[in-house]
């Protein structure tokens, strides 16, 4: 019942914002952990993987050999820019607009490097898009496998809900994450809408509840998304109902800066007999709303061992 009014409200509006560090309060309903998940849902880029050196570098490094040359401090100044203006443009990396998702990134290639050489903008453009389909770009934080293993023996299903285009499925595979994911991927570029609409949140849940069956609501008490934006992944999924994990790897959120000061509302199976959390890794500051320094804290949550 507490979670279908928390999704009723989410619905309209939230008159008071308790997403907002300063309305937070480190709470927790039961002594146990929580129910198994009945999905869990996880952002890609930022989340699960990362580059291996910043992008201008890579950016550089893949332009020098094809001798084209360009420091990487204007690659990196060109590369914002290029990047705000297509977005806004060109939403969703041209859903709809543009022939297909390599078009939008061939035009912020060119954006950057400002080639007069067609053929060679190309050339660029084709290697860079190239490059970044495989783990010579990316890898892996060192917590994901572990977790998506706990998590996938199990018996959870898992989830990869990403704002990206089709390439993230070679991506995942060169990344040996396929298997876990499987079919479960859902990415912004195919549902037509990006997080944090609640639009892309609900489609998840709706699949994953089961096509052609009417979509029961209290579904959402046991869906959980992972992610490391405040707004986009944590503020996105619990405003659509959902349960919402912010990663906050550096711990640099306001909720553990201020964690000292986030009133302890009740004692639980998180926090020590004083009333101050016996984890520093996690913070559960709602019902459905936690924030976790690594996702080694993700199978704990839920009574699973690593």
């Amino acid at each position: 019942m507490l979670r279908s009014l928390v999704f009723k409200r989410a619905q309209s509006s939230l008159i008071v914002n308790p997403l907002e560090v300063a309305n937070a309060h480190i709470i927790r309903e039961s002594s146990s952990r929580f129910a198994k998940p009945a999905v869990v849902s996880f952002d890609g880029f930022g989340t699960l993987w990362i580059p291996r050196t910043p992008v201008p570098e890579q950016y550089q490094k893949v332009a020098s050999s094809l001798g084209v040359d360009l420091d990487t401090a204007t690659i990196e100044s060109r590369f914002k820019s290029a990047y705000s203006d297509l977005q806004k443009q060109y939403p969703i990396y041209g859903k709809g607009q543009l022939k297909s998702s390599d078009a939008w990134w061939k035009l912020l290639v060119n954006q950057v490097f400002q080639l007069k050489d067609e053929k060679k903008a190309d050339e660029l453009s084709t290697a860079l898009i190239q490059h970044f389909l495989n783990d010579d770009a990316y890898k892996l934080y060192d917590d994901v496998i572990p977790c998506l293993d706990a998590l996938h023996e199990a018996g959870v299903p898992l989830v990869l809900s990403s704002n990206t285009d089709p390439n993230v499925y070679t991506l995942l595979h060169n990344l040996g994450l396929e298997k876990y994911f499987g079919d479960n991927v859902f990415i912004s570029y195919e549902l037509g809408v990006a997080k944090p609409d609640r639009r892309f949140f609900t489609h998840v849940a709706k699949t994953k509840y089961g096509a052609g069956k009417s979509f029961n609501y209290d579904f959402l008490e046991n869906c959980w998304h992972v992610g490391d934006s405040f707004e986009v992944d944590f503020v996105g999924s619990v405003k659509s109902g959902w349960n919402g994990v912010l990663l906050d790897r550096h711990r640099t959120s306001e909720f553990f800066v201020a964690k000292d000061n986030i009133k302890v509302a009740q004692d639980g199976c998180f926090m020590s007999p004083t009333g101050e959390q016996d984890n520093p890794d996690m913070l559960v500051v709602a019902n459905n709303r936690i924030v976790i320094g690594g996702l080694d804290q993700i199978p704990p949550l839920f009574g699973i061992q690593e």
